[in-house]
């Protein structure tokens, strides 16, 4: 078996392409919007605030569609039964003496 083959293998349960590429690009796209914002302040483009304000609801549009990708990349199904807080569940039979 090929290296890649192996490390293919080993991380295809975890799907993480969609996972990269989700949070990656609403990382690098909230960066650009607010330089995007900055420079057509700077410029005039945007006169007042509430053009500004214009531009930061499509930001939340954006968000939105992340919210569902977010769906698709991390599906609940994958952490549903796990113990996430790591609390000990303690049985009947094992109180103390």
């Amino acid at each position: 078996m090929d290296n890649d083959e192996e490390i293919e293998t080993c991380w295809a349960p975890y799907n993480p392409v969609p996972k990269f590429v989700l949070i990656k690009s609403v990382v690098f796209l909230t960066y650009w919007q607010g330089v995007l914002v900055f420079l057509a302040a700077k410029s005039g483009l945007i006169s007042n605030a509430e053009e500004a304000a214009d531009l930061r609801t499509l930001f939340c549009v954006e968000m939105l569609a992340a919210a569902v990708g977010h769906l698709y990349a991390f599906p609940y199904k994958e952490y549903a039964g796990a113990n996430i807080g790591g609390s000990k569940v303690v049985s009947k039979s094992s109180s103390l003496t």
